[in-house]
C-alpha cells in the first residue's frame, strides 16, 4: 500500500513541477515556458505586480491580475537564430530569483536582476568587463530595460 501511495505522489509531483510546456513566437523572438497545471486564474493578485499568463495561444503580462494559466517554472527567451536573450524562473505568474539578460548581438551575459515575488530588488550590469550594481533611479537608462 505504501509503495502505491509513494508512486502516486511522485507521479503527481512530477506533473505539478513540469506543468504544460509551451512555446510562443513573436516576430524573431521565441519564448519557452511552463504554466501552472492546476487552476487558471490568479487568486489574491497584488495590484502593483505584473503577472505573466497564457490564454488562447497568446502570452500576456498585465499589472494586477490575469485571466488565464499563470506562467510557472523556467522561462527562456531566445532569438530564432538560437541566441539566448533572457532566462529566469516564474512562480505563479511572478518573476522570482535571478534573471539573466544577454546582449542580443554578442550573446554575452549583460545584466543580472534579482526578483522576489514579482518585485525587482537588485540589478547588476556589466560595464567595461566589470559588474556594477545599479540603483533604481538609473535602471531605466539601460537599453535592455523592459
Amino acid at each position: 500500500m505504501k509503495i502505491i501511495f509513494i508512486a502516486l505522489f511522485l507521479g503527481l509531483f512530477t506533473y505539478a513541477s513540469n506543468g504544460q510546456g509551451l512555446t510562443f513566437k513573436s516576430g524573431d523572438t521565441i519564448v519557452e515556458f511552463t504554466t501552472y497545471p492546476f487552476g487558471n486564474d490568479c487568486m489574491n493578485c497584488d495590484p502593483d505586480l505584473t503577472y505573466f499568463w497564457f490564454k488562447a495561444g497568446q502570452l500576456h503580462a498585465t499589472k494586477g491580475g490575469c485571466a488565464g494559466k499563470v506562467v510557472h517554472g523556467v522561462y527562456r527567451v531566445h532569438s530564432t537564430q538560437g541566441t539566448m536573450l533572457a532566462y529566469g524562473m516564474m512562480e505563479y505568474g511572478l518573476k522570482t530569483g535571478t534573471w539573466r539578460k544577454f546582449n542580443p548581438v554578442t550573446g554575452d551575459l549583460a545584466q543580472l536582476e534579482s526578483w522576489n515575488q514579482g518585485k525587482r530588488v537588485a540589478v547588476m550590469v556589466k560595464i567595461n568587463g566589470k559588474w556594477k550594481r545599479i540603483d533604481r533611479k538609473r535602471i531605466k537608462l539601460f537599453w535592455w530595460k523592459k
